[in-house]
């Protein structure tokens, strides 16, 4: 009784790194305003969301899962 239909994926989840990011733009709108252009922002990593949320600096990268689509190249 076990349904083996192969489903059509849609989107896909992926972690991207973004090095370089400017200091005006470590915050989580600023990161989101970036990704966006990527894709569906999901979230932060623990790391990248802490230094946004607490301001006690910025690493050399943030990193962030945005949703894309698989049907687009």
């Amino acid at each position: 009784d076990v349904n083996l239909l192969k489903e059509d994926v849609g989107t896909v989840p992926v972690w991207v790194k973004l090095p370089g990011v400017p200091a005006t733009a470590f915050s989580e709108d600023g990161l989101s305003a970036i990704v966006t252009k990527l894709g569906t922002p999901l979230m932060l990593d623990s790391y990248t969301s802490d230094m946004c949320m607490q301001s006690w600096g910025r690493s050399s990268y943030a990193r962030a899962m945005i949703e894309l689509r698989a049907d687009v190249e």
